[in-house]
């Protein structure tokens, strides 16, 4: 609370989002920062398990990054809607931001 009795309000952050979708996707396999950053590997893609964990905590990996990540954890499906506040404007809306 601010010191005027409101509540602060914490601005929504894209890295932030994509940190946690890929931590999550990675808990639902069970799979560490190491198997992670070895499976990469095996896909030509040199990583080591400090290199994802940098990345994953930056949460500004590249796209293609997280396309060997889900690959490597198996994911060929990820609920993206999920990571972004319900009430955030998509697709159409985005071009009638005041309707």
């Amino acid at each position: 609370m601010s010191e005027h009795g409101r509540q602060d309000v914490v601005p929504f952050s894209w890295p932030d989002a994509a940190s946690r979708l890929l931590r999550s996707e990675m808990a639902l396999a069970g799979v560490t920062s190491a198997v992670l950053a070895r499976r990469i590997s095996e896909l030509g893609s040199r990583e080591s398990e400090a290199s994802v964990k940098n990345k994953i905590h930056r949460g500004t990996f590249s796209l293609a990054f997280f396309l060997q990540a889900m690959a490597a954890l198996g994911r060929a499906e990820v609920p993206l809607g999920r990571v972004w506040p319900p009430d955030t404007p998509i697709g159409q809306q985005l071009d009638h931001p005041n309707s």
